[in-house]
């Protein structure tokens, strides 16, 4: 098992594959948590709460 999982930490396309979802999906988490739309008169808190329910 410490094998497979040091063969996934050590392969470079899986990485790179890793890369280039990882960020625009991390880029439109953090712009989403911060556009005023995504949020109601109460602000983060409900966001806050969306999140916390899942």
């Amino acid at each position: 098992m410490i094998e497979i999982l040091n063969e996934l930490v050590n392969n470079r396309p899986i990485l790179l594959a890793g890369i280039w979802y990882g960020v625009p999906i991390t880029i439109i988490l953090i712009v989403l948590f911060f556009v005023k739309s995504s949020r109601d008169e109460r602000g983060r808190q409900s966001l806050e709460k969306q999140v916390l329910s899942l």
